[in-house]
C-alpha cells in the first residue's frame, strides 16, 4: 500500500513539473480565420474572413479579415484589405512587408506594416492556398491545379513556374534560401534546390491530401494530412530524416483530419484539425482538436488532445513565436497557449 501511494504522489509531482498545455481563447471573431503569422514576439497577422469560390464551392457572404497585434496577441487592430473574398494565408519578411492571398487569384501586398494593403492583378481566377516570402525578392505563392507564381523582384513580376501536376498545392515550407518543399493533393511531394525556380517530385507513401510541411532542419521534416475515407485511415502524420529522400508514415487515425503542424524541435510539436463524433438522431458533431506530441511519433492513444474550449469547428492553422507561446485560428477565435 505504501508503495502505491508513493506511486501516486511520484506522478503528482511528475504532474505538476510538466504541466500539460492549455489553449484559452483571445479574441473572437465573427467570420472565420484561416492563418496565423508572427514576425516577432510582438507583431503578428491573422487573416481569414468569407467569399469567393473554389472549385468546390462558391460563398457570396463576400467579407476579407485583417487583424493586426503587436503587444502579442493582448489586443487586435482590425485592418482594410481592399478585397472582399477568404483569404487563406499570410507570411511576413519583416514587420511593415508582407503578402496574404486568397480565393478569386486574390493577391495582396503591403509595405508599412497592414496600413495600406494593395491589391496585384494575376489575371487568375483560382484560388490561391499559401504564400511563402522566401527572401525580400523571392516569394511563392500556390494554389489550385497544380499552380506555382514565383516573383524574383518583390512582386514587380510573377511567372508561373511549369510543373508536370493539376494537383491541388496546399503548403510551403523553406528550410534556407535555396532548399523548399510543397505539399498538396493526392499525396504530392515536392522539393526545390535552387529557391523555387525548379521542383522536383519526391516519393510518396500516400494519395491522402497533405495539407502542412513543417521541417527542423535540412535533414527532418513532417507532414500531416489526410482524407474522409471509409473502411480506412483518415489523418496521417510522416517524417523523413535525410532530407525528404525517404517518407515514413508515424501516425494515423480513424475520426481525425489534420490542416496544420508545426514542430518546436525534433520531438516536441503540435498538430491541429478537427474530428467528428455521431450525436442524437444521427447528427454529427464536428469537434476541434489540437495534438501534442514529446516524442516526435504523434501516438493518438499517448498524446494529449486538446478540445475542452468554446468554438466548434475546425482548428485551420498554428504559429509558435517560442516554445511556450503559441496561437491557433478557428471559425470564430484565437487560441493561444501559454505553457509555464
Amino acid at each position: 500500500m505504501k508503495k502505491f501511494l508513493f506511486f501516486l504522489v511520484y506522478l503528482l509531482i511528475i504532474y505538476s513539473a510538466f504541466p500539460q498545455p492549455q489553449w484559452k481563447v483571445i479574441v473572437g471573431s465573427q467570420y472565420p480565420i484561416m492563418d496565423i503569422y508572427f514576425v516577432d514576439s510582438n507583431i503578428g497577422f491573422a487573416v481569414g474572413g468569407t467569399g469567393g469560390k473554389d472549385k468546390f464551392s462558391i460563398s457570396f457572404d463576400k467579407c476579407s479579415r485583417i487583424i493586426k497585434t503587436t503587444n502579442g496577441g493582448k489586443n487586435w487592430i482590425l485592418q482594410n484589405p481592399p478585397s472582399n473574398v477568404t483569404l487563406k494565408s499570410v507570411h511576413f519578411f519583416n514587420q511593415y512587408y508582407g503578402y496574404s492571398v486568397g480565393k478569386d487569384g486574390t493577391i495582396i501586398k503591403t509595405t508599412n506594416g497592414g496600413e495600406l494593403w494593395n491589391k496585384i492583378d494575376i489575371n487568375d481566377s483560382i484560388a490561391l492556398n499559401k504564400v511563402y516570402l522566401i527572401d525580400s525578392l523571392k516569394h511563392l505563392i500556390i494554389g489550385e491545379y497544380g499552380r506555382i507564381y514565383f516573383t524574383e523582384n518583390s512582386g514587380e513580376t510573377w511567372q508561373i513556374i511549369s510543373i508536370p501536376l493539376k494537383d491541388d498545392l496546399l503548403s510551403i515550407y523553406f528550410v534556407n534560401n535555396n532548399i523548399g518543399f510543397i505539399t498538396g493533393d493526392n499525396g504530392i511531394i515536392l522539393k526545390t534546390t535552387n529557391s523555387g525556380f525548379n521542383w522536383f517530385k519526391l516519393q510518396s507513401p500516400t494519395k491522402k491530401p497533405l495539407t502542412s510541411i513543417y521541417f527542423v532542419n535540412e535533414n527532418i521534416g513532417y507532414i500531416c494530412g489526410g482524407k474522409i475515407q471509409v473502411d480506412s485511415k483518415n489523418s496521417i502524420i510522416m517524417n523523413t530524416t535525410n532530407g525528404g529522400l525517404k517518407w515514413d508514415i508515424i501516425s494515423e487515425n480513424d475520426f481525425m483530419l489534420l490542416s496544420c503542424i508545426f514542430m518546436l524541435n525534433n520531438n516536441v510539436g503540435y498538430a491541429c484539425g478537427y474530428s467528428w463524433e455521431w450525436g442524437d438522431r444521427n447528427n454529427i458533431w464536428i469537434i476541434p482538436h489540437i495534438i501534442y506530441t514529446e516524442n516526435g511519433f504523434f501516438e493518438y492513444d499517448e498524446c494529449q488532445i486538446i478540445k475542452d474550449y468554446e468554438p466548434i469547428g475546425y482548428v485551420y492553422s498554428l504559429f509558435f513565436i517560442n516554445p511556450n507561446i503559441g496561437f491557433a485560428s478557428t471559425p470564430n477565435s484565437i487560441l493561444k497557449l501559454i505553457k509555464k
